[in-house]
């Protein structure tokens, strides 16, 4: 038999003329090439390289890769124009890029009496290009000069796509004078090597050069709680405070409530509840037969209405655990029968346990006593997700809440600095906590057990109390005095003296101008006394007898406060969208594709339109037909909308 040989792969091909453009290595083995066009593996011989390339799937993916060469673009009526930039916006915003050979096909076939329409040839590949390279260019640049030389903040948080490829997600928050409004939207993703603080505060600055955004003009950055944002050693915002000395820090208070409310009840409460309350939803999540026979358990007892589902808690949802644990309280009757017939009629060791959890009051009391608490944080956590809410309020509202908290373990009359003062001394058992937890304790006759449970909860509140300190901004005292530039405190005869510590602290450098235009503010009768935003736009747009500002430089300041990112939600919402665009099903999307498809939805959305009213500019609309828009570089997303064609 003729010896059969091996041969590594050699370098040189790589520069080859006849090969570079498709011939990889193999990663696996050493003796065998990769095509990237074909994605499979060849032999490491010259012979079977040159075989592989002169096959009918190699000839075939290199021409619909290289077909540059071959179209030729004639000019079109604006008209058609226009209908291929409604198509693919409308594929950006609501479809799959695949769908654009079956709807341009259908344009034609049900309108072939309209001449515009039967000229549209929408394929898949051009529609990438049309996203890519001409809508998404168009939006960036609206953008950018919308935001022109205003400050502005960012929002910063990194996430893991469906490819699990590590993403820094960038949201930016400005005054746009062009709708006189303070507008928070998608900047842009990056993909970062590394997490750590010195890769993402370079990709944040690639990311602002990019856009041709200065960084002097950055005012803050608004981050999770993580220590490689917020960390006072090497952190993501000490290194770009290098760039920005007067960078101000903001840490999210939706993900500290989260956490707060998470440590202390894993740190307090009995484990027996986290138990119940995960259980109860996993019970009846993958079994439609449960939920059938807990539907009429409860119709039964209720009149034949129907039950709300428990929700799943999770970490990544904000404060799900109030949901589930109201959910649970509501219905806690009918879920108590339920798991008591469940354990005489299944065979499940889940179910006797969950039995004698829900046959314990105790449980239940505890359950009680954390309703009210869970949902004042849940409140306070939707005024910061809310994008019409007043941000000079949202810190007070902190306080409001931890005072709150205060009032269940301390008397009114003991005065005590809660953000400073150790709560230890201060104390107080037996308080009140909460009109449903005394009733129920009276009504279920705990004798034996009333101190220990109330001393749970007492700690509960404690711990919750230190957790939510310990997690609040470092500025937290200067920060919540931002309230002074409401709307209602702004315009008050008298203004307190400590609206100069606000001045002070953001370094502003006209304070005595402000000063004088602060005092004469409230002699002017302005229209929007009820909406801090819209006050101080209009303040903005003021002009007096001699088409002036008197008050440009305290309103100016004032909507750089209203620009500071206040929360992290705007960020949570751009990776919502990501994992809709880039699905399980469109895994190989590139991050260019990606970006450009986010670039048009938030674009539409910043403008208050969408596909069938958005009207395209004409510079944009002639750049359609130019081949110069079209690469012959098929990147990896391309490469297997190619693929599947043949």
């Amino acid at each position: 038999m003729p010896k059969v040989y091996k041969q590594n792969f050699r370098d040189a091909w790589l520069q080859d003329e006849e090969f570079k453009q498709w011939i990889r290595k193999d990663c696996t083995d050493p003796t065998r090439a990769y095509c990237a066009y074909c994605k499979s593996s060849i032999g490491a011989k010259l012979f079977d390289i040159r075989h592989h390339a002169a096959s009918k799937k190699h000839v075939a993916v290199m021409g619909a890769c290289t077909q540059k060469n071959k179209l030729h673009f004639v000019p079109k009526s604006t008209k058609t124009q226009e209908q291929e930039a409604a198509l693919c916006l409308h594929i950006a915003k609501h479809s799959a890029i695949a769908t654009s050979d079956h709807l341009s096909k259908l344009c034609v076939e049900q309108f072939s009496a309209c001449k515009a329409a039967a000229n549209i040839k929408l394929g898949r590949t051009k529609c990438t290009y049309i996203i890519k390279n001409v809508l998404a260019m168009h939006f960036i640049s609206d953008l950018r000069s919308d935001i022109g030389d205003s400050g502005f903040s960012l929002l910063l948080d990194e996430s893991t796509d469906i490819s699990v490829e590590k993403i820094l997600g960038v949201a930016i928050c400005y005054f746009s004078k062009s709708k006189w409004d303070v507008v928070s939207t998608f900047l842009g993703l990056e993909q970062i090597d590394a997490g750590d603080a010195i890769s993402i505060a370079d990709a944040v600055k690639s990311l602002l050069l990019s856009n041709n955004l200065k960084i002097s003009n950055l005012i803050g950055i608004g981050t999770d709680n993580a220590n490689v944002m917020t960390g006072s050693k090497k952190s993501v915002y000490t290194e770009l405070r290098k760039s920005v000395p007067s960078l101000k820090l903001l840490k999210c208070v939706c993900h500290s409530v989260q956490l707060a409310v998470t440590k202390s009840c894993t740190k307090v409460l009995p484990d027996n509840l986290e138990f119940l309350v995960h259980e109860t939803y996993s019970w009846f999540s993958k079994s439609c037969s449960r939920q059938l026979n807990y539907k009429k358990v409860y119709q039964c007892i209720n009149d034949n209405k129907n039950p709300l589902k428990i929700p799943r808690v999770c970490d990544t949802r904000w404060l799900s655990i109030e949901s589930a644990v109201s959910r649970i309280v509501d219905q806690w009757t009918e879920l108590k029968l339920h798991f008591e017939l469940a354990a005489t009629t299944e065979k499940c060791h889940k179910a006797h346990i969950l039995n004698g959890l829900y046959k314990d009051d105790t449980n239940y009391l505890y359950l009680v006593f954390l309703k009210p608490i869970l949902k004042e944080m849940q409140s306070l956590n939707k005024n910061f997700q809310a994008r019409n809410g007043n941000p000079t309020q949202l810190l007070s509202d902190v306080i409001v809440a931890i005072n709150s908290l205060k009032s269940k373990i301390i008397p009114p009359n003991h005065e005590i600095n809660i953000l400073e003062d150790d709560l230890e001394n201060a104390a107080v058992p037996n308080m009140y906590l909460g009109y449903a937890f005394e009733q129920k304790i009276k009504e279920a006759q705990f004798l034996s057990q009333e101190l220990e449970i109330r001393k749970i909860c007492m700690e509960f509140v404690k711990e919750l109390i230190i957790q939510l300190r310990e997690r609040l901004p470092d500025n937290i005292e200067i920060m919540q005095l931002v309230n002074l530039f409401s709307v209602q405190n702004m315009l008050k005869v008298s203004k307190s003296k400590e609206i100069f510590k606000v001045l002070e602290y953001f370094e502003c450098k006209n304070i005595e101008n402000i000063q004088l235009q602060i005092e004469k503010i409230n002699f002017i009768k302005w229209e929007f006394v009820e909406d801090t935003s819209k006050f101080w736009t209009e303040v903005i747009k003021y002009k007096d007898a001699g088409n002036n500002n008197p008050f440009s430089d305290l309103a100016e300041f004032a909507l750089k406060i209203l620009s500071l990112p206040w929360s992290n939600a705007e960020v949570e919402r751009i990776f919502s969208q990501m994992n809709i665009v880039k699905s399980k099903l469109r895994n190989a999307m590139s991050l260019k594709t990606l970006n450009a498809i986010m670039y048009i939805r938030y674009g539409l959305e910043r403008h208050g339109k969408c596909c069938h009213n958005y009207v395209l500019p004409n510079e944009y609309l002639s750049q359609i037909t130019s081949s110069e828009k079209y690469s012959d570089v098929c990147e990896a997303d391309e490469l297997d909308n190619i693929l599947s064609i043949l």
